[in-house]
């Protein structure tokens, strides 16, 4: 049974209700479907190599290399960064507490 309401001069919040479902997004298994989809092409192309297949799957190989080095950068300056803020923090502290 439900109780009676009593008249009030604030409105109650309701809850909202949403139908979300969540999206994961996984990089190494987008990188190897990637790499799985190009050795495909690869093998299907290697019958009728031209000249303009090649050079496709060489830019191809080229763009996936320079991304590799490009992120393989990013991580190491992001390191770097973070090293060298610590050290900047932990001069800092000694100074203070000196």
């Amino acid at each position: 049974m439900l109780t009676p309401k009593l008249p009030s001069l604030f409105k109650q919040a309701k809850h909202k209700e949403f139908e979300y479902k969540p999206l994961y997004y996984n990089e190494a298994n987008e990188q190897m479907k990637k790499r799985y989809e190009t050795i495909k092409n690869e093998l299907q192309n290697s019958e009728k190599k031209t000249g303009e297949h090649s050079s496709d799957i060489f830019k191809e190989k080229l763009k996936e290399r320079w991304g590799r080095k490009t992120y393989a950068k990013s991580v190491s300056n992001y390191n770097l960064r973070i090293i060298v803020i610590v050290f900047l923090i932990v001069i800092v502290l000694w100074y203070l507490f000196k």
